[in-house]
């Protein structure tokens, strides 16, 4: 059967003009109003409403204009219009069956041709250009919401500015308006598979931000209680603390990053954290602040200005807006896991004092046979608050895997970097396993395919939610 109206999906319709007739004459439409409804013919729930509008109510037509938001759901739908009359009375057309709409599928994106790689070398807080080399043969490129990221890129060891790539030197891929920037770190020339040496080079390193790893905690251990304490503070004020103090302005000079500093402005994001650093790597004390406010955290690089920026990143809860799963056709599952293992609900948190006297301090509340214990050393936690805190960070670092890849399909519907990016919380389905509210803790972009991979968090606070579609029937009896 041939729709009546066809659309394509995440598009719009020209104004449609319907007109009335009883009997080959106009219907009068003068005092009355109309409601287009749309249901999908598979999905419950996905539903489009359009008043329409009189337009010549002694010729007895009708207008309806659709939007791009009424038709990011593609598929069949069976539509029936509501009349209400100048007298109060109503009529639905048609009187039986349905007109039918078709929203089709998008168009597929247009290739973006990859950017060549730019080589810069340091010169105090600016990176100086060396080379452009646009014949690499593929990158790839993982963001990470709470760590630095990764790359790898394979490039011919004689493509012109091969001969710049070095070890301690910087890699940059602009793509859409900005630039993945990483730091070279090993340089490898592997065998081919007929034992002769490859003609390529394969170059690995981080993102910007492996420049704090080299950092570890030592502010205020000489002082006090040996611990630089960050108690009831927001997690983007504990993160700037930790990396003004240890890697900005140190005590000691010698350890400055120079070229490095901090965003202009501590807007005081994410929940408030409990923290007590004293000679852990810096990031790992970063990464303890993000677990616990929900934060993610970059260095990036200014080519306008020159230097270095440290940032926290708070990612936006779109699990209204932003829905990815291959029955929409614009995701394909890349890989999924759900492991229990030995995975704690309770940890059972021993701070400061001995024997008797020693405080404990429970943080879950499962019972039961939900109910695994965890002991946790917190000898440094000095209150019940921090003790808390210490122990819900290792139910996150240690709470049941629950991971979700999807390889993302560009489409109308929604945009990567647009509607969407890496720490955003959005909705995505696995038909028949799950369906899931999680945050966006990786992305991986692979050149020059184009390819974007997005893993989907494990832990809180980045499972929001997570409904298993599987039948479980021995639950149920």
């Amino acid at each position: 059967m041939t729709a009546d109206i066809t659309i394509e999906q995440a598009g719009t319709w020209p104004t449609y003009q319907l007109t009335l007739t009883r009997s080959g004459n106009p219907v009068p439409l003068a005092g009355a109003t109309a409601v287009l409804s749309a249901f999908h013919a598979r999905y419950s729930g996905w539903e489009i409403r359009r008043s329409l509008e009189v337009d010549d109510p002694t010729a007895g037509t009708l207008l309806c204009e659709f939007f791009a938001a009424d038709t990011v759901h593609p598929g069949i739908y069976n539509i029936r219009l509501g009349i209400t009359w100048g007298d109060g009375s109503s009529t639905t057309l048609p009187a039986s069956g349905y007109f039918q709409m078709d929203i089709g599928p998008a168009p597929e994106a247009e290739d973006v041709l990859p950017e060549p790689l730019r080589v810069y070398e340091r010169s105090g807080s600016t990176l100086v250009l060396l080379a452009v080399i646009d014949a690499y043969e593929a990158i790839e490129w993982t963001r990470r919401w709470r760590s630095p990221g990764s790359w790898q890129a394979v490039i011919p060891r004689y493509a012109t500015g091969a001969d710049a790539l070095q070890e301690g030197r910087f890699i940059s891929l602009p793509r859409q308006g900005d630039h993945l920037i990483g730091i070279i770190e090993s340089m490898e020339i592997q065998l081919t598979d007929e034992g002769e040496v490859s003609e390529s080079w394969t170059v690995t390193g981080r993102s910007l931000g492996a420049i704090l790893q080299n950092r570890i905690c030592l502010h205020g251990v000489s002082t006090g209680t040996g611990y630089d304490e960050q108690l009831a503070v927001a997690g983007e004020t504990a993160m700037r603390h930790y990396v003004d103090v240890n890697a900005i302005n140190p005590t000691d000079a010698i350890r400055q990053i120079s070229g490095l500093s901090l965003a202009a402005y501590d807007q005081g994001r994410g929940t408030t954290v409990e923290v007590r650093a004293r000679f852990q790597g810096l990031p790992d004390v970063l990464e303890s602040c993000a677990l616990q406010s929900g934060l993610g955290w970059s260095v990036d690089y200014d080519f306008d200005a020159g230097g270095f920026t440290f940032d926290a990143q708070v990612g936006t809860d779109r699990t209204t807006s932003i829905l990815l799963s291959p029955r929409l056709g614009n995701c394909l599952i890349a890989g999924y896991r759900a492991c229990l293992s030995d995975a704690p609900t309770t940890a059972i948190v021993a701070g400061q004092g001995e024997e008797a006297a020693r405080t404990i301090q429970t943080v879950g509340t499962a019972t039961g046979w939900g109910r695994r214990e965890e002991y946790v050393d917190a000898r440094d936690c000095a209150t019940t608050d921090e003790l808390t805190a210490r122990g819900e960070e290792v139910l996150a670092e240690k709470e049941e895997i629950t991971l979700l890849e999807v390889e993302y399909i560009s489409t109308p519907m929604y945009r990567y970097r647009t509607d969407f990016d890496i720490g955003d919380i959005i909705s995505v389905e696995y038909p028949g396993v799950c369906s899931m509210q999680a945050r966006i803790v990786s992305v991986t972009e692979t050149y020059p395919d184009g390819t974007i991979v997005l893993g989907l968090g494990k832990e809180w606070p980045d499972l929001i939610s997570l409904l298993r579609k599987a039948n479980k029937t021995q639950e149920r009896t």
